[in-house]
């Protein structure tokens, strides 16, 4: 920010603009719409978002008092009296969610905003131009949203899977995220540094060959170091607020991980050719572990046999892993206070590859649908049975 020479005008400039609306999904590799070349008019969700330069006029001493206050409101500020009033009132109100509340099961999925699944809906301050994705092709988001509750009024902060899995596990994302992200995304440098992996290395495995993927054969001379580039709080110290699984663990929470943060190149050949994790609808059978955990927090709490984030494999067979453990936990009367489940089929891709003929945006989209309605419904009747 810079002021005039006379003091009568602002000059803000700010990095990171509204991107707006984006009607046909455009993706950086991926057109959902079919239209191919979106990427080539400039409308792709980083490529609308743009910086800028505010020119503000200076308030005078009276109304820079009033905005002042209103920016206070907006942000729920207040005076001491209402603070303490305010936070009386809060600790109230989660006394009463703490009672009646004792399992919580947060289910994040991929790139999709409200419009486009939802903008339909008879309520809700939706746009049904923008919505891809209508009541036919996605009944199950649909019944939730009426039955449930309709957030049609809560906006993201992150334009992409790279800062906005940050977003939806630690309410932030760093400004090495946020500088390095589009420039990885337009492929011109840089890496995919956000979900536990730096430069290639899961910095959260606890066995030095799990880092590197067993590529090496000395890895003690070749150690990266246990810091995470793209953690919320500074890499050299992850005790702080950290992300919500180091929040719940210090609350002595119970918690099981279902895909989140998870090595993502043990699905894919390795480039001496070795094999890639197979893909398995059952892997627990034989005992083949396919997850792999990136934050050292989450290795002892994370289902080995959920897949994480791997577009040729159907999100049923991710459902049906996690049924296989919520039924047990059921049985036991040990189901954790808190379960962290990835959904990510309705990001689409690796048609070519995909398996059980999943190959489709209809179908994989279809697929995350049944999977999210599976899901919701189990705990439904099992609420209903107790």
């Amino acid at each position: 920010m810079s002021a005039a020479r006379d003091g009568k005008l602002l000059y803000v400039t700010y990095a990171k603009a509204n991107a707006g609306p984006n009607p046909k999904a455009c993706r950086n590799n991926l057109a959902t719409s079919g239209d191919r070349p979106c990427a080539l008019a400039q409308h792709y969700v980083l490529q609308l978002e743009k910086g800028g330069l505010a020119i503000i006029p200076r308030p005078q001493p009276d109304e820079l008092r009033v905005l002042t206050m209103q920016v206070a409101a907006n942000n729920h500020f207040g005076t001491a009296k209402i603070l303490g009033k305010k936070r009386a009132d809060e600790e109230k109100l989660f006394a009463f969610l703490r009672s009646k509340i004792h399992h919580v099961i947060y289910i994040v999925k991929e790139n999709r905003s409200y419009d486009q699944v939802l903008g339909d809906l008879e309520k809700g301050n939706g746009d049904p131009t923008l919505t891809l994705f209508p009541d036919p092709m996605s009944p199950n988001h649909h019944e939730l949203a009426r039955r449930f509750v309709t957030l049609d009024n809560f906006y993201t902060s992150g334009e992409v899977s790279g800062n906005g899995w940050n977003w939806s596990t630690a309410a932030r994302a760093t400004d090495f995220t946020e500088r390095t992200i589009p420039m990885n995304y337009a492929t011109r440098g840089l890496n995919y540094d956000v979900e536990g992996m730096n430069r290639g290395i899961n910095v959260g495995a606890t066995n030095q060959q799990d880092r590197f993927h067993g590529k090496i054969t000395d890895p003690e001379d070749q150690l990266p170091g246990t810091a995470d580039v793209a953690a919320p709080d500074s890499p050299e110290d992850e005790s702080g607020a950290g992300y919500l699984w180091d929040s719940a663990l210090r609350a002595k929470i119970s918690i099981r991980n279902y895909g989140f943060f998870a090595n993502l190149a043990h699905y894919s050949a390795t480039a001496e050719g070795g094999p890639a994790v197979p893909l398995l609808h059952a892997p627990h059978e034989t005992s083949t572990r396919v997850a792999f955990p990136t934050k050292a927090a989450l290795q002892d709490i994370t289902d080995p046999y959920y897949r994480s984030f791997d577009m040729r494999f159907a999100d049923f067979w991710r459902f049906k892993e996690w049924e296989r453990e919520f039924d047990e936990y059921v049985k036991n009367d040990s189901l954790p206070a808190l379960e962290l489940v990835r959904l990510p089929r309705d990001h689409f891709g690796n048609f070519n590859e995909a398996a059980d003929g999943v190959n489709t945006v209809e179908a994989q989209m279809a697929d995350n649908d049944y999977a999210l309605g599976m899901l919701a419904e189990k705990n439904c009747r099992q609420q209903i049975r107790a």
